[in-house]
């Protein structure tokens, strides 16, 4: 082939030089030709935050609105002066238009505090706005001083709602709910009272989940729904304020969460016959009869349910009544929970619980070096006198430790209970002990703890010991 012919050939097949840099100055916007749903995907992995999104909008003018168009919104404003709230609300609004009509919202959060009364009418035509777009979660966080805000009544209507989350917000439905696809409802530091209650399980025939969290303005809660799955109650406050007794009635659910001051208000449970799990915390706790009697009056109510999980100072409440000779009432569960203080004072609740649950097939126990605020009402017991159990755990098959190990404390409380436990479980298969990184930097008081766990005598010869620093 001669020089030009192949001169030529190169040419055809690559380009001269002034055609390729022709196309090296040509730029192809390749993100910007995808179709819209594949963009708006590509934007929903900035998890949804609409500041993040908006910066797109510099990309090219494609760019310039579709971040709007996504399908969940969440906006936030912390800020406290007039200007800037202003311009958060503008900020929303503008958004909110960009969207095309009939898009789809699946989702619309805004957290907005420092709230003004001023701005009722944006909110409202947010919410109005959301629920047109038949928006299925909906979380209004708003707070204001000295006033809640009120959701605006087209709120209680809203068929496609699904999930709704309020913070510092007061749900007053002037008519019935109609909520005929909620599932989910979380309502947190507002007033509730037992009338709002009953129209919300009423309005919600397929409602599963219901969290009351830092609520007040109940004593008594009827949730006759055969739906309701779940029920969360956090640190409740009566109508008056002072001692309460707080009474749930529940006889289709399943799952229950109670945290609560036992000091200053009693839980009364009623009814709850198909309840499976139940998990209780206390957030103050003393020794006196009222609580310790609430204590055995709930520990006879649950005596039926098989997954059981306790906090600390509920652990410690135990621990009190044994000391006092008092047994909890024999149980059904076969899965135990504990959060344990760190001290060898939990040990008698500990042993208590285990003497209570002849079924038990699973036991987790975790230590908590949480501030023993107890110690301020509670008077200081000797070393636990009680070393081993009455009775052989006879089901008793997979045993986990955590979160043991402290230097400062030593770990008497968990090695008693390991060796008790390797005694008393004869069809024991698996013991975890995880001191998860506690004794990292200290390997020789890790090796000696494991050496004494490996020495004690084992009821079950095919039970397997897994040590973890």
């Amino acid at each position: 082939m001669s020089d030009k012919s192949a001169h030529k050939l190169e040419n055809e097949e690559f380009g001269n030089d002034s055609s390729n840099k022709r196309i090296k100055e040509t730029p192809i916007d390749r993100l910007s030709a995808l179709p819209d749903s594949l963009i708006i995907h590509i934007l929903s992995l900035l998890d949804f935050d609409v500041d993040k999104v908006a910066a797109t909008c510099v990309l090219s003018k494609r760019w310039q609105f579709i971040w709007s168009e996504l399908p969940r919104l969440y906006f936030s404003n912390h800020n406290c002066l007039i200007e800037d709230k202003r311009d958060f609300v503008s900020w929303v609004g503008r958004t909110l238009l960009f969207r095309s009509s009939g898009t789809h919202l699946e989702s619309l959060g805004i957290s907005f505090f420092h709230y003004d009364e001023c701005f009722a009418t944006d909110i409202y035509a947010w919410v109005r706005f959301a629920i047109r777009s038949k928006v299925k979660e909906l979380s209004l966080v708003i707070q204001s001083s000295p006033h809640s805000y009120k959701p605006p009544q087209v709120l209680y209507s809203a068929s496609s709602l699904r999930y709704l989350y309020v913070l510092h917000c007061v749900l007053a439905p002037g008519v019935a709910i109609d909520w005929p696809s909620m599932t989910g409802i979380w309502i947190r530091n507002a007033e509730v009272d037992e009338n709002l209650i009953r129209k919300i399980i009423l309005g919600c025939p397929v409602l599963r989940r219901l969290l009351l969290l830092l609520c007040w303005g109940f004593e008594r809660l009827d949730l006759d729904s055969t739906s309701l799955d779940m029920l969360e109650i956090s640190h409740p406050n009566g109508k008056e304020g002072g001692k309460s007794v707080f009474e749930i009635s529940a006889p289709y659910l399943r799952n229950l969460h109670i945290r609560f001051d036992a000091v200053w208000g009693k839980m009364q449970l009623m009814n709850v016959s198909s309840l499976i799990s139940v998990s209780i915390c206390f957030t103050t706790f003393d020794n006196s009869v009222e609580v310790l009697n609430n204590t055995m009056e709930l520990f006879e109510n649950i005596r039926h349910v098989k997954d059981v999980k306790l906090e600390s100072l509920c652990v410690k409440a135990v621990s009190e009544l044994v000391f006092l000779g008092h047994r909890l009432p024999q149980s059904r569960r076969n899965v135990l929970g504990l959060v344990v203080l760190g001290d060898e004072s939990c040990i008698p609740g500990i042993l208590g619980l285990l003497e209570s649950s002849p079924n038990l097939n699973t036991l987790q126990i975790k230590y908590s070096q949480i501030c023993d605020l107890y110690k301020e009402f509670v008077p200081e017991r000797g070393p636990a006198e009680i070393d081993d159990l009455y009775c052989d755990l006879l089901h008793l098959k997979t045993v986990r430790i955590l979160n043991y190990a402290d230097p400062n404390l030593g770990c008497e409380q968990m090695l008693t209970v390991a060796r008790i436990l390797l005694k008393r479980a004869p069809a024991l298969e698996l013991m975890v002990i995880d001191a998860q990184d506690k004794l990292i930097d200290f390997p020789s008081e890790f090796a000696e703890i494991s050496q004494k766990v490996l020495s004690y005598p084992r009821a079950s010869e095919k039970a397997v010991i897994d040590l973890h620093q």
